[in-house]
């Protein structure tokens, strides 16, 4: 979510109006915040693991990277995702400090 956010911040906005979200008078930044909040809080709700919590480590987020970009091109989700990732996209977004504090 907060990936495609870049590229398409309005769509970003009115998937967290259509959760209910009380996002109007905020400005665009802040909007996108509290809708990638409110996934990360579903997430932990509905007991989606993090890659940590499902036992992933670092030195496997290469393989994973290669894979969701291999799944993607097959038809995986990834492919309609407005904001195509590169490797190094995924690779770094799984070692982030914001993904690793969340793990």
């Amino acid at each position: 979510m907060e990936f495609s956010a870049s590229v398409v911040p309005e769509r970003t906005v009115d998937i967290g109006k259509g959760h209910g979200l009380k996002l109007d008078g905020l400005s665009q930044e802040a909007a996108i915040k509290k809708m990638i909040d409110r996934v990360f809080e579903l997430n932990k709700n509905i007991k989606i693991p993090t890659l940590k919590e499902a036992g992933v480590k670092k030195e496997q987020f290469e393989q994973l990277a290669d894979d969701t970009l291999r799944d993607g091109a097959e038809g995986g989700a990834s492919m309609f995702n407005p904001h195509q990732a590169t490797k190094e996209d995924i690779f770094n977004k799984g070692t982030s400090k914001k993904t690793d504090k969340e793990q």
